[in-house]
């Protein structure tokens, strides 16, 4: 068996802090296109651009908003 590094173990525990709409959609098993509608809604940020053509979701940035609602503030 092959030991991972402390690295890939470190990053197996935790998404990226930039995600992409597939990637974000993963973590909160939800659909890309619900997604959408969660920002259209106001349930999290819109994503940033980060150039042309390459949108990224600031995971703390979902994870707080969507912790707020939860707590009700």
């Amino acid at each position: 068996m092959v030991a991972k590094s402390k690295r890939a173990q470190i990053r197996l525990n935790r998404p990226p802090s930039m995600m992409s709409i597939a990637t974000l959609a993963n973590e909160l098993d939800v659909s890309e296109s619900t997604v959408r509608d969660m920002v259209k809604r106001g349930l999290i940020p819109p994503a940033i651009v980060i150039s042309p053509g390459v949108v990224r979701w600031n995971w703390e940035a979902v994870q707080a908003s969507l912790g707020a609602r939860q707590t009700g503030r």
